[in-house]
């Protein structure tokens, strides 16, 4: 992990150049720009949309392929949290794992304290 993060003086320095992005049913890698969400946590929760009454989950990006907001997710996999992502029109999360994008209906989004 010394590798991919640094902790410097003021917070966090990222060294790894390439992502990977669940997308059109693979995992795909991604080595153009991208950006790494960062703040104060305090102003965030993870909630599940079942068991919520109301919230405003934290947008995370579009897909050129759907007109949908895209937020930012995290799923439940056999005990283990994955990042991922989940459109405001679907019942189920994505995330990548090994080269493939999976569905899983087991996950939180990101919204604003």
């Amino acid at each position: 992990m010394d590798d991919v993060l640094k902790q410097v003086r003021g917070g966090l320095f990222w060294t790894n150049t390439r992502a990977w992005i669940p997308w059109w049913g693979r995992d795909v890698p991604w080595g153009g720009p991208f950006e790494i969400l960062v703040g104060n946590p305090s102003a965030v929760r993870w909630i599940s949309p079942r068991d919520a009454d109301r919230f405003y989950a934290v947008e995370g990006g579009v897909e050129a392929s759907s007109p949908h907001a895209l937020f930012i997710a995290q799923l439940n996999r056999v005990g283990q949290l994955e990042p991922g992502k989940m459109f405001s029109v679907d019942g189920q999360g994505h995330f990548g794992w090994w080269l493939f994008e999976l569905h899983n209906h087991d996950f939180r989004v990101l919204a604003w304290a």
